[in-house]
């Protein structure tokens, strides 16, 4: 098998790993590479530190280099997948096939293995792409959080903090939810909120920061975050049914990848898709979106590892 180095790189960290004959022999984990929202230099210099760590921890693999495949944050855009190449072509030789995609590709073959399917990404944000046999794409969201990207970690938040301020809107007695929002946020009333929600290059986060109480809270029956989960639960779907009924006929089965934070608690997702959705197989991936990234290698080298082979190789990942 040819040496490839795999790279997932995401809003908030960048993971690279470099792969020779059956072995992850070199991982790093380096800052953010969203190509949206972070300046062109710092993503330069952020690949660079990738490449020298796996350079440092493995000389003689990495000397070896056939292909790298960079899975990234906005790495959909022609542009920009020309700016990576640049970006990464000092670090490897002449020789060696560079490919820059969207991370949705990483994500999907996490949990496919190379194989067909749709992947329903939501995490702080949210994207559905799918990508059939015959090599289509189709793809419902990825906006970004000022235009609702449903079912996101963002926007599950910023249902949750809505309804609490309209509940003090309308003097409502404390509901349980908005306990639990003055609790996570540690302020003792809804106006104290605002200068921790509105701080400077934090709101998103801030606000997605509350997605995992609201799922603990649908956990326990709470009427309100049960609303918000369920409202979001039938937006996924429906985009989920549009980018199936794009890319696959009405009778076949598809694969469906849950990849994200938002699915972690899979008991409130997988039975309603399972339900919804026609057809398909509900997979959340075992491994993280870097296992994706190996197989997209593999598969513009044609050097395809047996399913039992990646799960042996992705055990070895950190």
């Amino acid at each position: 098998m040819k040496t490839i180095i795999a790279i997932d790189g995401g809003g908030t960290k960048t993971n690279a790993v470099l792969v020779h004959n059956q072995t992850v022999v070199a991982y790093t984990k380096v800052e953010g590479t969203n190509l949206a929202s972070i300046d062109a230099s710092k993503i330069q210099a952020v690949l660079k530190k990738a490449m020298n760590d796996l350079e440092t921890q493995a000389e003689e693999a990495y000397a070896s280099v056939s292909a790298v495949f960079a899975g990234m944050s906005g790495g959909g855009r022609t542009t920009e997948q020309l700016r990576v190449k640049r970006s990464l072509q000092p670090y490897v030789s002449d020789k060696a096939t560079i490919i820059v995609d969207s991370d949705v590709i990483s994500a999907l073959y996490s949990g496919t293995y190379g194989e067909s399917g749709i992947v329903s990404i939501a995490g702080t944000g949210a994207v559905v792409y799918g990508l059939n046999d015959r090599n289509e794409q189709a793809r419902v969201g990825g906006w970004g959080y000022l235009f609702e990207d449903a079912g996101s970690g963002f926007e599950l938040g910023r249902q949750a903090l809505l309804r609490s301020m309209q509940n003090e809107d309308q003097n409502r007695t404390l509901s349980r939810l908005d306990q639990a929002v003055l609790r996570h946020y540690n302020v003792k009333t809804m106006q104290a909120l605002i200068p921790i929600i509105y701080e400077v290059d934090k709101e998103r986060e801030r606000i997605a920061s509350f997605s995992p109480v609201l799922s603990q809270l649908a956990n326990v029956g709470d009427f309100e975050a049960t609303e918000i989960i369920a409202h979001a639960r039938t937006k996924q779907s429906d985009a989920i049914k549009h980018v199936r009924s794009q890319l696959f006929q009405q009778d076949e089965t598809c694969s469906i990848v849950l990849a994200g934070s938002v699915y972690q608690e899979l008991h409130l997702w997988k039975p309603f898709f399972e339900e919804a959705i026609d057809h398909v197989k509900v997979i959340r991936p075992k491994y993280s979106p870097i296992a994706g990234a190996i197989v997209a290698c593999d598969l513009a080298l044609n050097q395809m590892r047996t399913k039992e082979a990646y799960v042996k190789l992705f055990e070895t990942l950190p």
